[in-house]
């Protein structure tokens, strides 16, 4: 008989985790300073081993380090402080526990930040040799028992990179921000210690904003003066039923349309005449494949930010999750279980179809269904998930209105991927119109497709048969060739004004982020936020503040390339190497560390002028005095406002 060690990522994971091997909940009492600190441990026989299950909150222990210095790398992972009297009680119940064990189970999140969770802990305790992992696609009852009785090794190079990435975060932001309080104290007299907002990946994105609503305001300067483009509507609209309309924008001056009225009195009256001949009729019919069953976190975040449940959607796929209702929520696969897997089977995918069509109330459209049960789905993989998708759990009591339109959209998804294709017709007749009065620019000279779309498709979700018999005559009209189509026709002048772009909105940012693979899946939706709870964007799309502004200009001056992705980007593209095997994290680490102290060396003599322009915001409106950059902590948040540096001189305002 085994001791054996269980670490779950969260308490409501290692709840989960305790149901499925049947455990018992237990209370141990950690005594902390003078303080007695109760944990929520479970225990257990399994298959003949005794189970202790230890759930951490995330990280347990922590990157820390401290220096005078600007110019500072040596953070390390230690044990966490009594500040946080829980994590430090879970830190001392692990090392009891872990101490004695046998065998040593990671079952924490599968993704990377999961990978370097349990790896730290085991390396910490030295316990590598004797750790395993358990990976699980959901916290369902029979997963985890799959993932425990197939449970591998750990994925080092995944934890090697993700331990990277803290690391870099860490320096990045500690010398940056420093760099910039120093540049702030040189020059502000008795000042307090004021942290100013820098991050390797947050900075670039800030930067994307500034640059955007400088752009904006430059136009705006640039169209002060200019005149409006008058442009003409013209469209021909025949008259015929289920026949789409022509419609086409001319620019008065650029298409150079020539109109010759002849004896009408009027446009309207002139365009009256216009008749068009069918010089052919054609059906075309088109299968369409419906879109893939399962759902990266990409997806559901834009489908969030379509939505206007951008904010809350990172919590409520948590809680879906924690509740056993779908997979893994922070997943970036495309692909799904192979039917064919002896632990998985056409079973798994029947068992959740009819979960899922039982609780959208479209049992009766089962006959939509394909009966292989063979699911649509892409071929990419991020290493550690499958797609995310729901699970043949039932729901038993209510959801809040938002989980419930989440939780459906991602059954919808899942089981149209398993429908018919899609069968496409269209009717179209080819038109050409005709009068000796108009001359139009070359792209209306010549004929037109007037098409009659008609679809129909097979769908679980929605099912429909449409096809041309199915409609009334009067719907789609019987033209021949040689018919003449009668007309009206419609014209208008408007005046167009040219306008600036908009601003990024966050689904724009989002998408950013994603298609230059900066930050992870995990990280991107906080690294936005950070940009709202630093006080350095405001708004919705975004609009950098004062404090925004000044920081990016303030990095310009110290490196233009601090405010660009490339820099960035060259970072994720080395920890890939090191999740592949094929680069050490000791050779990133020292380029890293050369590029950061060639960047620094290089301003040190600057520092006066970069703190003039992160310090100072004009002048106060009661004396002569110079309204500076004050912040008071609140929190463990800076909150920052402008106060007049004069000392007999109490007025301030906000930034």
């Amino acid at each position: 008989m085994k001791n054996i060690v269980i670490i779950a990522e969260k308490p409501s994971q290692g709840i989960n985790i305790a149901e499925a091997f049947n455990l018992t909940e237990q209370i141990e009492d950690v005594k902390i300073k003078d303080e007695i600190i109760n944990i929520k441990i479970h225990s257990g026989e399994y298959q003949d081993d005794n189970l202790i299950l230890i759930s951490a909150k995330g990280h347990i222990l922590e990157l820390r380090g401290r220096s005078s210095e600007i110019l500072y790398f040596g953070f390390e992972w230690k044990e966490p402080t009594i500040r946080d009297k829980d994590k430090r009680g879970r830190f001392i119940l692990l090392k009891k526990y872990i101490k004695t064990a046998d065998e040593v189970i990671i079952a924490t999140d599968a993704d990377d930040e999961g990978e370097l969770i349990g790896y730290n802990l085991v390396k910490y305790f030295g316990k590598l040799d004797i750790t395993t992992r358990m990976l699980f696609m959901s916290l369902t009852e029979r997963e985890i028992i799959r993932s425990f009785n197939n449970r591998a090794g750990l994925r080092i190079n995944i934890a090697l990179a993700s331990e990277l990435r803290s690391w870099a975060d860490k320096v990045f932001g500690y010398i940056f921000s420093k760099f910039l309080t120093k540049s702030y104290m040189s020059v502000v007299e008795n000042s307090r210690y004021i942290k100013l907002p820098v991050g390797r990946v947050m900075t670039p994105i800030l930067s994307l904003v500034v640059e955007r609503i400088n752009e904006i305001e430059k136009v705006k300067n640039e169209l002060k003066d200019k005149k409006p483009v008058i442009k003409i509507d013209f469209e021909i609209i025949p008259k015929m039923p289920s026949i789409s309309i022509i419609d086409k924008s001319f620019d008065l001056e650029e298409d150079h349309i020539n109109i010759t009225m002849g004896e009408a009195k009027d446009l309207k009256e002139f365009y009256e005449s216009i008749e068009g001949e069918v010089i052919g009729v054609y059906k075309k019919e088109e299968e369409k494949e419906p879109e893939d069953s399962g759902l990266t976190i990409d997806d559901i975040r834009e489908w969030s930010y379509t939505n206007g449940i951008d904010l809350e959607i990172d919590s409520v796929l948590q809680m879906l999750y924690t509740n056993k209702l779908i997979t893994y929520p922070r997943s970036e696969s495309t692909i799904l279980p192979d039917p064919e897997e002896e632990d998985i089977g056409r079973k798994y995918y029947q068992e959740i179809i009819d979960n899922c069509l039982e609780q959208l109330d479209l049992i009766d459209n089962k006959e939509y269904i394909i009966e292989s049960y063979n699911p649509r789905m892409g071929n990419h993989s991020d290493g550690a998930h499958y797609a995310i998708h729901p699970t043949n759990i039932r729901l038993e009591t209510e959801l809040p209105h938002i989980h419930k339109f989440v939780y459906e959209f991602i059954m919808r998804k899942f089981i149209k991927g398993f429908s018919f294709p899609k069968i496409w017709t269209n009717y179209i007749c080819k038109v050409q119109f005709e009068n000796d009065g108009i001359i139009l620019p070359e792209t209306m000279e010549s004929n037109y497709w007037q098409e009659i779309s008609d679809f129909g498709y097979e769908c679980v979700d929605n099912p429909s048969k449409l096809n041309y018999e199915s409609l009334e005559e009067d719907d789609i009209p019987m033209v021949e060739v040689g018919d003449i189509i009668p007309c009206t026709t419609k014209i208008e002048e408007r005046v167009v004004v040219n306008v600036p772009p908009d601003r990024y909105s966050k689904e724009e940012i989002y998408k950013f982020l994603r298609d230059n693979r900066l930050g992870t899946d995990a990280t991107r939706f906080t690294i936005l936020q950070k940009l709202w709870h630093g006080n350095l964007v405001r708004g919705d799309p975004p609009f950098p503040t004062v404090l925004g502004k000044r920081i990016i200009e303030a990095i310009k001056l110290i490196n233009l390339k601090l405010t660009k992705t490339q820099l960035t980007r060259e970072f994720e593209y080395n920890m890939q190497h090191v999740k592949d095997g094929t680069r050490e994290v000791n050779d990133i680490k020292r380029d890293l560390r050369i590029e950061i102290i060639n960047i620094v060396n290089a301003k040190i003599g600057d520092m006066e002028e970069i703190g003039n322009n992160i310090a100072f915001f004009g002048n106060c409106q009661r004396c002569e005095g110079r309204m500076k950059l004050v912040a008071y902590v609140r929190l463990n948040q800076s909150n920052f406002f402008l106060a007049c540096e004069k000392d007999n001189c109490n007025y301030t305002m906000p930034i």
